[in-house]
C-alpha cells in the first residue's frame, strides 16, 4: 500500500512495503485533513503549528489541491479557518472542522460558509466539542465530537446541518470507519481502537488517523509529549492486517505528530510519485522496526 499521510511538518508518501516515505509538501505549518473531491485530492493546512506560541484564534488556515497535472495549489477563503481539522466532500463543497470555534465551514461550493451544529459557545472556552473527523453515509455527515473527554459521533444532515442520532465511542476520539456496519473510532486517550460490539484492540501511543485498502490497515501512533515538543516529536505509523494483528511499524523521525492518513489508487500513487520526485530534495528514509509477525526493517 502507498498512502498519504499529514504530520506537524509535512504531507508525505509512505509506502508499507519498502517502508520509505518522503514528502510531497511542507512549508504550511501543521497538515491535517485529506480528502477526494472533484478528481483532485486536498488537504486542509493550519499556517502554523501547535508549539509555536501562536493560538488558533488569529489562524488564517487554508486548503491545498493536489491535482494530477501542475504543481499543488494553495487556496485562501474569506472565512476564518481556525484550528483546521478533518475535511470532507460533501454535495458538490468541502465540509472543514474547525475546532476552535465549534463550527464547520463549508467550501468551493459557492460563497464559504461556517455552521455551529451543536451551538456557537458565547463565552470561552469556544472549543466545547472539538469536531475533528467528517465521514459522509447514505444517511447524512457522520462527525466525531471530541469533547475533550467521552466522545460520541453525531449524524448531521447534509442540508440543515442539524444533528439526528448520536453514538458515544472513545475518549478523546478521532477517525470514523466501519467494519461491516460496525463502527470503529480510534479511542485516541486511551491508545485503543475500539467500536460497536465490544470491539477493542490496543495499539498504545495516542492514535490518530486511519486507512485501509481492504487489505492491510494503518494507523497513526503519536507519543505522549508536551505542547511545545508536539511539532518536532517522532511518531510512527502502524501497518496492520484485516484482523488488526500487527505487521510492522514505519517510523517517521522528527514528523512530529501523525494527523490523518489516506490510502492512494494505482493512479493516484503514480501522480504522488511525480510530486514527490518534484519536491526539492526527495527523502527516502528506512522506517521499519521488526514487526510482531517476523518481518524486520531499519529504525
Amino acid at each position: 500500500m502507498q498512502a498519504l499521510i499529514t504530520t506537524s511538518q509535512s504531507v508525505l508518501l509512505v509506502d508499507t512495503v519498502s517502508g520509505a516515505w518522503r514528502p510531497i509538501h511542507r512549508g504550511l505549518g501543521l497538515y491535517y485533513g485529506i480528502c477526494r473531491h472533484q478528481g483532485a485530492i486536498w488537504v486542509a493546512a493550519r499556517r502554523r503549528g501547535v508549539g509555536d506560541g501562536n493560538g488558533p484564534a488569529d489562524d488564517r488556515g487554508c486548503l491545498v489541491r493536489f491535482a494530477s497535472q501542475g504543481p499543488p495549489e494553495v487556496r485562501e477563503y474569506d472565512v476564518p479557518l481556525l484550528d483546521l481539522h478533518s475535511i470532507a466532500s460533501v454535495d458538490g463543497g468541502i465540509w472543514c472542522t474547525c475546532a476552535y470555534d465549534n463550527s464547520i465551514a463549508v467550501l468551493e461550493n459557492g460563497t464559504p460558509s461556517i455552521h455551529h451544529p451543536l451551538g456557537r459557545p458565547t463565552a470561552p472556552p469556544f472549543d466545547r466539542n472539538h469536531f475533528n473527523t467528517l465521514v459522509e453515509v447514505s444517511e447524512g455527515v457522520l462527525a466525531l465530537a471530541h469533547n475533550w473527554g467521552d466522545s460520541e459521533v453525531v449524524l448531521l444532515d447534509r442540508k440543515a446541518m442539524t444533528v439526528g442520532r448520536t453514538w458515544r465511542l472513545g475518549v478523546q476520539a478521532h477517525n470514523i470507519w466501519f467494519d461491516g456496519q460496525a463502527m470503529r473510532v480510534c479511542s485516541s486517550k486511551e491508545g485503543l481502537l475500539v467500536g460497536e460490539g465490544g470491539f477493542r484492540v490496543e495499539v498504545g501511543g495516542f492514535p490518530r488517523g486511519y486507512a485501509s485498502d481492504g487489505k492491510s490497515r494503518l494507523v497513526g501512533i503519536t507519543p505522549q509529549a508536551s505542547r511545545e515538543a508536539r511539532d518536532q516529536t517522532t511518531s510512527s505509523i502502524k501497518l496492520l492486517d484485516r484482523e488488526y494483528r500487527q505487521i510492522a511499524e514505519i517510523v517517521l523521525h522528527g514528523e512530529g505528530m501523525v494527523l490523518d492518513i489516506m490510502a492512494l489508487s494505482k493512479r493516484e500513487r503514480e501522480w504522488a510519485n511525480r510530486l514527490a520526485d518534484a519536491f526539492e530534495r526527495p527523502e527516502r528514509r528506512p522506517g521499519f522496526v521488526m514487526g510482531l509477525r517476523g518481518r524486520i526493517g531499519l529504525a
